[in-house]
């Protein structure tokens, strides 16, 4: 049992992961908030992420994204560490 839940529980619940952009660049003068991109440190943030999660063995059943470039862009890389199928 792990925090009172029976393993056989375990390997049948649904699991919500909510994750956060990873760090963005700050807005530019020729750009909305909606346009801003990952900074260097942001895409690594966001691939470290998505091994982690791999390593963890989440396989998502469906990943949501908010449109905005750095939230598509976090869960894009994500989604790729985790070999989620294209679609």
């Amino acid at each position: 049992s792990i925090m009172g839940i029976s393993l056989w529980n375990l390997c049948f619940m649904k699991w919500l992961y909510l994750i956060r952009h990873a760090t963005a660049e700050p807005v530019y003068e020729d750009e909305t908030d909606f346009e801003r991109r990952l900074s260097p440190e942001g895409e690594q943030d966001a691939k470290e992420m998505g091994l982690r999660l791999s390593e963890m063995g989440c396989q998502p059943d469906i990943i949501l994204s908010s449109p905005a470039k750095r939230a598509y862009t976090t869960a894009i890389t994500i989604a790729l560490a985790l070999k989620y199928p294209e679609g």
